[in-house]
């Protein structure tokens, strides 16, 4: 009998955890105006485009950074050069998962919640806003997080520090230009970042769980049933199989794990005979 593996070691279990736990935290305090909201009141009363306007144009800018226009490309074109050095389409798929379950996620949370707006002045809910949780911050740290795995996966030595710190400097910036564009509460950025942090295990966990049917593939198809309806033929193996080992290291702490590396197959070995004919 196979042995499933782990989904998520005890530093993933931990992080789900406390991301579940501090996002339902947050909301209770969203819905019932409880201490984070009295200081989204408070740093909205902050005028930067008044106090600095030598700012705006930048923050105009690099407000398009945080946007999945700018990210999700970048995104795509890391998965694609990984998944053609290594003859599979799983980084892509797993790209395109990604989109689909950050649209749809946050999507739903700010129909659902309907914050307000900070330019209200009122930060009630089921309001009819669309602020709630911050599509710029989930997107940052979702992005920003699902290439580091893709890397710590792929790719040969990755500079997986120099890319954490990248990846939370641009999130930090994303935050202060929200905060300074009065675009978003302190809370929608942080629940953003929650929501972000959490889809992000989701893709791993999808990964994980899907690539261990990948590799079970043979095994289901030699069911007596399925072999009844299939006939004699049976599949070849699978051509995006790759031999890994495991590495430790990594980037974002437990968020994302540490992986199996992919590293190429060995070549054949020449089956030419050696005695002449």
């Amino acid at each position: 009998m196979t042995r499933r593996p782990k989904l998520l070691g005890l530093p993933g279990k931990s992080w789900l955890t406390g991301l579940s736990v501090a996002l339902l935290w947050l909301m209770i305090d969203v819905f019932t105006h409880g201490p984070l909201v009295r200081l989204d009141l408070w740093v909205a009363q902050f005028r930067g485009r008044q106090q600095w306007p030598a700012l705006s144009e930048f923050s105009t800018i690099y407000d398009k950074v945080g946007q999945r226009t700018v990210t999700i490309p970048v995104l795509l074109i890391v998965a694609g050069v990984l998944g053609r050095k290594h003859h599979t389409h799983r980084p892509v798929l797993l790209s395109l998962w990604m989109v689909l379950s950050l649209n749809l996620v946050v999507g739903g949370m700010k129909i659902f919640i309907g914050r307000a707006k900070p330019s209200t002045g009122s930060a009630d809910v089921l309001s009819g806003g669309t602020i709630f949780p911050s599509g710029h911050s989930s997107n940052m740290v979702l992005t920003g997080g699902l290439v580091i795995y893709l890397l710590n996966r792929y790719a040969d030595r990755p500079p997986l520090r120099l890319v954490t710190v990248i990846v939370a400097a641009l999130t930090t910036m994303t935050v202060l230009v929200s905060i300074y564009r009065r675009t978003h509460w302190i809370s929608d950025l942080i629940g953003g970042a929650l929501v972000g942090g959490l889809l992000l295990q989701a893709v791993i966990v999808t990964d994980r769980a899907t690539r261990q049917v990948r590799h079970q593939r043979q095994f289901w198809l030699d069911h007596p049933r399925l072999r009844w309806v299939l006939g004699s033929s049976r599949f070849e193996g699978d051509a995006e199989a790759v031999d890994a080992e495991p590495v430790t290291g990594g980037g974002l702490g437990g968020v994302v794990e540490d992986v199996p590396e992919v590293r190429a197959t060995p070549p054949a070995p020449d089956l030419r005979s050696s005695h002449p004919q």
